[in-house]
Parts: C-alpha cells; structure tokens; sequence
C-alpha cells in the first residue's frame, strides 16, 4: 500500500485534513461543555466502555477462539479550563487501560493492558468567522509510553500531536472536518519484537485511538526485514463528520476518518546492504468510520433530583481496516460490511460497543 500503488491519494489527503482536525476539537469540545455547566474550572471524569469485537463473530468455533474479544476499557482524565492572554485554554490529562473477558489470545496473554498516558492543551474557539459562522478549535497532545507495545515493541519516548477542526452547525446538524499530525520519538526504527500487539490486525478490538495503533498486519509491511516490523514515524489524520441532534437529549453521528501511517521503510536483504541501511518511508492507510448514538441520561433524570455528575450513555459501531484489500484490486469502503463481513470479521478491525460516561 506505498503511495506509488494508490490512484485515490490526492481524494484520501483531503479526507485525511478533515480527520484531523475532529481529533483536536473532541477532546476540547468534552472538557468545555463540562466546565459551562458547573462554576468551577476543573473536572474529573469517568468512563467505560464495554466491547465486542469483531472475530467474536465469526462462526468457525477454530477461528473465533483465536480471534474473539469481550471485554471493557475504563478511562480516567482530569481538565482544567484558564486564561492566557485573553485565550480560553483547556488543559487536561487522561489514560485508560482494557480488561478482556474472553481468553487472551494475543502474544502477551495479559487480560488487563495498559494504555498510553496523554497530556493535551487545547482552545475550543481559536477563530470565528462572523460571515460564515465556521469555528475553528485547535490543539496540542503530548503522548508518553505506558502501554505494553510502547514500552516492549516500539521504544516509544514520546509523540506530539498537533491539531485543528472546523465546525459549522445548521440547526440540528453539525459538520465538521479536522486534521492533525503526529510525529513520533522512539529509540530504534524497528521494532524490538514481534506480536507484542493484541490478537488479528494488530488488535482484538477497534483501537482506542489512531495514535496507539500501528497497521502490521497489512500486506504493506509484510515479509520485510528479518529484524522486524518498522516504526511509524509519522501519522496524517483527518476526519469528515456529521452529527443530528435527534431529540433533546438524543444525538447521532457519522465519521469517518483516514489514518495516513508514514512507516520507516526496510533496507535491501543483500550482501551488499549496510546493518545500518534505512529503507525510504512507506505510507499505510487506514479508514475508521463509526456510527454512533449518545444519550445525555442527567436531564433525563431530573425528577430524581440533581446529580453531582454529568452522565451520557452511547452505543456505537466503530472500525479501523485497509483503505484496500489484500491484493491491492479493489478498495475497502468505510461502511462496516468490509469489516464484519467478506471474510474479515476474524481480523479484527470492528468492534460494537456501549460506552457509559460520568464528569465531575
């Protein structure tokens, strides 16, 4: 999947610009809304959210033991809101770690694994046009390594992430297209081991988010050097979404998004190659469509009396697979059926979900 073989990439480099910038504005977005219903600058928040995975599907009972995952990812962060210079600033940390119900059947056979610890800064409102009503949010993220494949595979130091997203809102209907940027730091170009990720695509579920995942089971990065599978250097994110407020407490949105993996490519396999060789860079692209559905549950609940805390339940679908298939013929549209169907539901790159979340 080298940028060489794709005829759609100028199509795909738009998408991914869109990507992006929802990346930045989501986490924004969640930490003011908090902080307007409430006096006090800072917030705590809880969550977890309960997942099937694709190859739990499958029917084959050989296939499914070694591809199924059930389990649970619980998330804790903390955000403060303050001025600087007369700009809205949000700073907040967050890290989440999975529980998997069913057998483990990944290389570490770890039932709870620890996700990447991140730190942001972001501005929900860096511009307004006043003709157009677009708003423009932007923000920065620093990632730092905590995670099993951070740690033991990939020698992560640390990743900065930049971001931006557009809005615009047309009544109920809200668009939005974002983009960003994530350089990594890491102590080799190579990976120190393999399988070190979870079970099928590099995951027994959909990952948590683009900047943990890392795309080895394509046929891009297949077969290369013995020593292992190469680092990303870089990742291109964009993200294209709608969403409509259904009801009062009722939203539904759609997103898809386009995860531009720039790996560190492999030197020749020769006599004549230098142990020290770097390959050019090889590009690896992802979509990640999901559907969801979000219920605000504290207004619902007025009649009990006020709550000490914000509550929504959502309920989605969500998918992380190749932009195309295997042999390169024929492209894997972002509509769920090339992930659960067509024979691909035992690699993983699907998963459903029901996602309950409290802020304080």
């Amino acid at each position: 999947m080298t940028a060489s073989r794709r005829g759609s990439i100028p199509l795909m480099t738009a998408m991914g610009f869109m990507m992006v910038w929802l990346w930045g504005a989501a986490a924004a977005a969640d930490v003011h809304l908090a902080s307007e219903s409430s006096e006090k600058p800072w917030n705590v928040s809880v969550g977890v959210s309960n997942v099937v995975g694709s190859g739990t599907f499958v029917t084959n009972p050989y296939i499914r033991q070694s591809s199924d995952w059930v389990g649970q990812s619980w998330s804790v962060g903390a955000g403060y809101g303050f001025d600087f210079f007369g700009r809205d600033l949000t700073l907040r940390s967050s890290w989440s770690f999975d529980y998997e119900f069913t057998t483990p059947n990944g290389a570490t056979a770890r039932r709870v694994s620890p996700h990447d610890f991140r730190v942001s800064l972001s501005e929900s409102e860096s511009y307004r046009d006043e003709l157009t009503g677009v708003v423009l949010s932007s923000g920065l993220q620093l990632t730092l390594p905590v995670s099993y494949e951070s740690r033991g595979a990939t020698d992560l130091y640390f990743a900065l992430g930049l971001s931006g997203d557009l809005s615009r809102s047309f009544g109920p209907v809200s668009l939005s297209w974002s983009l960003g940027m994530t350089k990594y730091v890491q102590g080799s170009t190579i990976k120190r081991s393999y399988g070190i990720e979870r079970c099928g695509a590099g995951q027994g579920r959909g990952p948590t988010d683009a900047v943990s995942f890392s795309p080895d089971a394509c046929s891009a990065v297949q077969g290369l050097h013995p020593e292992g599978f190469p680092n990303t250097s870089m990742l291109l994110n964009n993200q294209l979404a709608v969403s409509w407020q259904v009801a009062t407490h009722i939203t539904a949105s759609y997103s898809v998004g386009l995860n531009q993996y720039f790996k560190y490519g492999m030197p020749g396999d020769d006599s004549l190659t230098s142990v020290h060789a770097v390959g050019g860079v090889r590009r690896v692209d992802y979509f990640w469509p999901t559907l969801d559905v979000t219920i605000g549950l504290s207004d619902l609940v007025d009649e009990l009396g006020d709550l000490p805390v914000d509550l929504s339940l959502s309920s989605g679908i969500s998918a992380s697979h190749p932009t195309r298939s295997a042999d390169d013929q024929s492209i894997i549209w972002p509509f769920f059926a090339g992930s659960f169907g067509s024979g691909r539901a035992a690699d993983g790159y699907g998963s459903v979900y029901l996602d309950l979340n409290g802020t304080w």
